[in-house]
């Protein structure tokens, strides 16, 4: 008598319980994991090659001076510790933690390209930094880049009409433009945080 076909399509007569679970698991993966992943391995190299540039850029001009400052009105990014202790720290700084959390993004996409929990965890510890330096940089921006900026304003920006008004929105954009580097460290905690991308991992 011919032998009966398995009740589950996806087993065969030699396997366990257990092997058709990871199966089925793997088959129902959700997409999102991989798309995740490839972007933050993505956006993390390409913001460590960033960052380390800016870095690299800050220390030769403030601190080992390898570089000339470029002439013209005063840039906050780029001022010796004589021109202003706080900023030139903040700098040295703010750049060196960017370049911790992009490492930690990337290792994140490489975690979830091979399915690893702590990926996902790795993802929200950089996604949670995103939030934290994005206050951070408002606050430093209204009450050290500001007023800095206008004690260093050039004989020619000073005399241009609505000038105080300009600068303001400058920094009226640039915290705009801030928050909508958090659309994407949004995204990943949303989709992260559903069941079936949690259970997915291992």
């Amino acid at each position: 008598m011919a032998s009966q076909p398995p009740s589950n399509p996806y087993q065969f007569e030699s396997q366990t319980p257990y092997e058709v679970s990871t199966q089925v698991q793997q088959l129902v993966q959700p997409k999102a994991i991989k798309v995740f992943g490839i972007l933050n391995v993505c956006f993390g190299g390409l913001g460590l090659l960033v960052t380390c540039v800016g870095l690299g850029a800050i220390l030769a001009m403030t601190t080992f001076n390898l570089i000339p400052i470029p002439k013209g009105p005063s840039n906050p990014a780029f001022v010796t510790q004589d021109e202003n202790a706080f900023l030139y720290f903040y700098n040295i700084t703010s750049a060196s933690c960017s370049l911790i959390s992009v490492v930690v993004l990337l290792v994140s996409g490489i975690g979830l390209l091979t399915n690893k929990k702590w990926g996902r965890t790795a993802g929200l510890v950089w996604a949670g930094y995103c939030v934290l330096s994005t206050i951070v940089v408002s606050v430093v921006t209204w009450t050290h880049i500001y007023p800095y900026q206008l004690e260093t304003m050039d004989e020619t920006m000073a005399a241009t009409p609505n000038a105080g008004a300009i600068l303001i929105g400058s920094m009226i954009f640039g915290n705009v433009l801030s928050l909508g580097f958090l659309i994407y460290p949004g995204l990943f905690a949303l989709f992260s945080s559903k069941q079936p991308f949690r259970d997915a991992l291992n």
